[in-house]
C-alpha cells in the first residue's frame, strides 16, 4: 500500500493531445481514457476546487466555505457543492475523472480518511480520491515535491516538511504541546 504521499507524487501525465484524448497514470499504473483531473484545498476557512483537463488548463474553479469537520459543521457540504460547481462550470461529469487529490485540514489520522473520502466521492466516480492533510497539497505546489520545509499559518497552524529520504515530519510529531 502506497502512503497517501506517494500516490500523490506517483500521478504523471503519460500523454498530451487534448482535454478528452490523454492519459494519466495512478500509483497502481492503470490507464485512464478520460477528460479531467480534480483539485480540492481544503482549509479551514475556504474550500477552493479547481477542475483542469489532462494538459493541466484549467476548465472550472469554484470556493465555499471551510473543510475542516472539527471547525466547520457544515464541511462535507462545502467539499461536496464546490466540487459539483466546478463540474457543472466545466460541464464534466464525475465518470470522467482520472484523478482527484484533496488536501484537507483536520485529516491527521488514518482514521481520518473515512470521512475525507466520503467528503470527496462523487456517485459515478471510477477511481477513488487521494486524501491528504492540506499541508502536503502546500508542500508540493510550493517546492515541487522536493525535500524541504512549509510552514502555515492561517486559520491552523502546521509545520511541515519531507527530508530527502522521503520521511514526513510535523511539527505534531514532536508533541511539544
Amino acid at each position: 500500500n502506497d502512503s497517501p504521499l506517494e500516490m500523490v507524487c506517483s500521478l504523471k501525465p503519460v500523454a498530451a493531445g487534448g482535454s478528452t484524448t490523454g492519459g494519466m497514470t495512478g500509483g497502481g499504473g492503470a490507464m485512464f481514457t478520460t477528460s479531467w483531473v480534480g483539485g480540492v484545498d481544503g482549509g479551514g476557512t475556504y474550500t477552493r476546487v479547481v477542475c483542469t483537463d489532462l494538459d493541466g488548463h484549467i476548465l472550472a474553479q469554484a470556493q465555499r466555505g471551510g473543510a475542516n469537520p472539527s471547525k466547520n459543521t457544515d464541511a462535507e457540504q462545502n467539499v461536496r457543492s464546490a466540487l459539483m460547481e466546478a463540474l457543472e462550470k466545466a460541464d464534466r461529469a464525475p465518470a470522467q475523472i482520472a484523478g482527484l487529490v484533496a488536501g484537507i485540514a483536520g485529516l491527521d489520522e488514518a482514521a481520518d480518511l473515512e470521512w475525507a473520502e466520503r467528503f470527496t466521492t462523487l456517485v459515478g466516480m471510477p477511481v477513488k480520491p487521494t486524501c491528504v492533510n492540506d499541508a502536503v497539497i502546500a508542500w508540493a505546489g510550493a517546492l515541487g515535491l522536493e525535500p524541504g520545509i512549509i510552514v502555515i499559518a492561517g486559520t491552523g497552524c502546521i509545520i511541515f516538511g519531507v527530508t530527502e529520504g522521503g520521511r514526513q515530519i510535523r511539527n505534531y510529531d514532536f508533541q511539544h504541546y
